[in-house]
């Protein structure tokens, strides 16, 4: 306790030197859970001075700048960035800021609009922090739309890097939002990704529940895209499960949707 007290007076000395506007520009960097650059603090703080600030906070310690891909990136100590987040709180457009963090990680997502003129084109590994954080913000502040996106985004990332909870709980939140809003074929969807993720840590039945529930939701929409994506899934871990019989009956029934859904294009 007396440590964290003496590195917050230490804190507070070195934020005191600061001019007004690299007060509130560091402030601005208590959003970020990881890295960011010039380009995502201009854009999320709304600061056209980013590189002046970060400059200035590089002279004082208190941001420390790394290379990533021949980029600049910057980061803070894990005290430094509680300390940040907590001035950040403070900042009376800090609703307006958490906003933008998650409009930036969801046009990332979507690999659309404005970002595309921002330098957005990094890797998972720099940014999935934040791209996490911004769906915790959304779910947060209800905005239930970014969650798809986000979900997607991170979605594949997080298994690959075997990060179990991380994944699933994003994949519940999404699934909440989905059925808030009512939204079906989304939620179908997200049923698939979440039997997944139960499927590769060995939960076969809790998958498989999520992959019927999939199935139910795709028969009463008419998908056939959905049903076949759904019986391929159920083939495969009754397949694990060493049941033959369920595992030729599955992958019957997405060939058969298979075909149907061609022969459908083809008359298009």
């Amino acid at each position: 306790a007396e440590r964290h007290r003496s590195l917050m007076r230490c804190l507070d000395w070195s934020f005191n030197l600061l001019d007004k506007w690299v007060q509130d520009g560091f402030a601005g960097l208590g959003v970020f859970a990881d890295t960011f650059t010039v380009n995502s603090v201009e854009f999320i703080c709304e600061r056209p001075d980013a590189q002046k600030i970060l400059d200035s906070l590089v002279k004082m310690r208190l941001v420390y700048r790394l290379s990533y891909e021949e980029v600049s990136v910057y980061t803070m100590l894990r005290f430094t960035r509680i300390y940040a987040n907590t001035k950040f709180k403070l900042l009376p457009n800090a609703h307006s800021i958490r906003q933008r963090f998650i409009s930036y990680f969801v046009e990332m997502a979507n690999e659309s609009g404005v970002l595309k003129r921002h330098g957005k084109s990094f890797a998972f590994n720099l940014e999935w922090k934040n791209a996490l954080a911004a769906t915790k913000i959304a779910e947060e502040i209800g905005n239930k739309g970014a969650l798809f996106p986000l979900s997607k985004y991170l979605g594949e990332f997080l298994l690959r890097k075997g990060l179990w909870a991380e994944r699933e709980k994003l994949n519940f939140s999404a699934l909440k939002a989905a059925r808030e809003l009512r939204n079906e074929p989304v939620e179908r969807c997200i049923l698939v990704d979440l039997g997944t993720v139960l499927e590769r840590q060995g939960r076969w039945n809790e998958a498989k529940e999520r992959y019927k529930d999939s199935l139910i939701i795709s028969t009463r929409l008419e998908s056939v895209e959905g049903q076949a994506i759904a019986w391929e899934h159920l083939g495969e871990l009754f397949q694990r499960e060493g049941k033959t019989v369920e595992a030729e009956d599955a992958y019957r029934r997405h060939t058969e949707l298979r075909k149907r859904k061609n022969e459908c294009d083809l008359h298009r």
